[in-house]
């Protein structure tokens, strides 16, 4: 019987959150793209819809049992999260630009941090404290700009994607200690589509008015890659990665934003911007090292994970 070691495991995370984030990050350009052929909710809808569909493939090509978690109550409130997470993305990329949303999505890791202290009772330093309002002065600055009032909406909208996502990864990171990684997607995902397709119809929003063949085809290539292939390769990464590392990991996210989409979407940066985007990352990065100073839950999910394996006679590798 082959076994794997708690550093192996730990390097395994590593590697599976590194390749995650530089697909993940590819997701506001293609985004972006997409929505100059399809409207908001149903990018959404379309959105979601491709990684139900992904699960439950992916579920039957593995020979697993597929199932809908709906008696796990942590599972709805992922997919709600999830649902208003999704909208306010493409809504906040229809406003702004994918630079700016890929920076103010960093503040995930400010959210994630603040959920921990209040849902994990860890307790914040008074150098956390320090950081967490540097991080904040330095989001103003980066948005220190002449504003209309679209962009006004799309920065409040980008900031309310990221909080309901650090939200949902949050409880995530809780599910996999019980539930399997495909069956977390597709539960989670087939939730947030009923939550989208409600709020589409009760408001109207839902329509094929003006969305063609080239949008569907973009939403479709960024699920599989960056809301599946992605998102799968972040959940198995959490099983083994403590927090504060594996934010560290994706704290380096805007910069592969920018790289992506700098050539087909500049972003005007006065000095006080470029300041204030080196201070909101910098603080970033500190903030994960401070929290390092705490011990996380992802040490005991791995044991978990181990410890029921070996108890089954299953091969870790």
């Amino acid at each position: 019987m082959t076994t794997i070691s708690e550093k192996q495991l730990h390097n395994r995370g590593i590697l599976l959150n590194v390749v995650s984030m530089a697909i993940m990050n590819l997701a506001p350009l293609l985004n972006k793209f997409a929505l100059n052929h399809i409207g908001i909710i149903l990018a959404a809808l379309f959105n979601t819809l491709f990684v139900v569909l992904f699960s439950y493939l992916a579920m039957q090509y593995r020979g697993k049992r597929v199932s809908f978690k709906k008696t796990n109550k942590i599972l709805w409130w992922i997919g709600l999260c999830d649902a208003v997470g999704v909208m306010s993305l493409y809504t906040s990329l229809d406003l702004i630009t994918p630079v700016m949303v890929g920076f103010l999505g960093r503040l995930y890791t400010v959210f994630a941090i603040i959920l921990s202290l209040i849902f994990l009772k860890e307790r914040i330093s008074k150098g956390q404290a320090v950081l967490v309002g540097i991080a904040i002065v330095g989001l103003f600055m980066f948005v220190n700009k002449e504003l209309d009032f679209s962009s006004v909406l799309g920065i409040v909208a980008a900031i309310t994607y990221t909080f309901f996502f650090a939200v949902s990864n949050l409880l995530a990171k809780i599910a996999t200690a019980t539930e399997e990684t495909y069956e977390i997607i597709f539960s989670n995902k087939l939730i947030s589509l009923g939550f989208v397709f409600a709020y589409g119809i009760v408001t109207g929003k839902l329509t094929l008015a003006g969305a063609d063949m080239t949008g569907i085809g973009l939403v479709f290539l960024t699920s599989l890659l960056c809301n599946f292939i992605g998102l799968r390769l972040f959940y198995e990464g959490l099983r083994y990665v403590e927090s504060n590392l594996l934010n560290l990991i994706r704290s380096a996210g805007p910069l592969l934003v920018v790289a992506y989409s700098w050539y087909f979407f500049p972003e005007p940066l006065s000095w006080i911007n470029v300041i204030g985007a080196v201070l909101l990352l910098g603080s970033i990065v500190l903030l994960t090292q401070q929290s390092g100073r705490h011990k996380t839950s992802s040490t005991f999910v791995a044991r978990r994970i181990k410890r029921t394996q070996k108890e089954k006679g299953c091969d870790l590798s």
